[in-house]
């Protein structure tokens, strides 16, 4: 009976010897690959983020944080949609390259397999 105590004793010790150490280590998220933001033209809650960034908070928590502020223009220009339409002939191009590179046997229906609902129902949601 003894025996059992000590045993149970000893190794809950060990594993909480174990689990301070593994707290102790750095994780895994914590590389050195920076993590890249883009805003477009920062304003309101954006500052949230910029404060992050530009004050080193997020440097004092061990991540690499990279941010592009992106000008209206390149909103009006069409540069980047900020209805994010669905690149039919995009899709329908790169699944060509993957037939003609043997990657899938043949092309499939692209109207089948992308669901404009979601995306429409997303636009609805942001008043767009």
């Amino acid at each position: 009976m003894i025996s059992t105590f000590l045993l149970r004793l000893v190794g809950g010790a060990s594993i909480g010897a174990v689990l301070v150490l593994a707290a102790s280590l750095p994780a895994g998220a914590q590389s050195s690959k920076p993590w890249r933001h883009g805003i477009i033209a920062p304003k309101a809650d954006a500052g949230f983020l910029l404060m992050a960034a530009r004050r080193g908070f997020a440097a004092s928590e061990g991540l690499k944080l990279e941010l592009l502020e992106v000008k209206d223009d390149a909103v009006k220009t069409g540069a980047i949609a900020p209805d994010l339409p669905l690149p039919m002939d995009k899709l329908g191009w790169m699944q060509d390259q993957l037939v003609a590179l043997r990657q899938i046997p043949k092309a499939g229906d692209l109207v089948k397999m992308v669901d404009p609902d979601i995306r429409a129902e997303a636009l609805e949601r942001a008043g767009r």
